[in-house]
């Protein structure tokens, strides 16, 4: 199954919420896994949706003008 990266960015806080509930040992030792290694890929893609948006956005207003997004 191949799970794309805006997936892996959505998901992460759902699967966080989902941990804090009470689950069976099992289940929660495998989520738990899960979660940590979607944390390392988090990691990698804030830092490049960051470097991104540095450098589309205007200086004067901080902000991604629409032409800058779609690209």
């Amino acid at each position: 199954m191949k799970v794309k990266l805006g997936d892996v960015y959505v998901s992460v806080t759902v699967l966080n919420k989902i941990l804090d509930t009470e689950l069976p040992v099992t289940v929660s030792y495998k989520m738990m896994k899960l979660v940590n290694k979607l944390n390392e890929e988090l990691k990698t893609i804030e830092y490049q949706r960051i470097k991104l948006v540095k450098k589309y956005s205007t200086e004067e207003q901080g902000t991604v003008t629409e032409d800058n997004k779609n690209k």
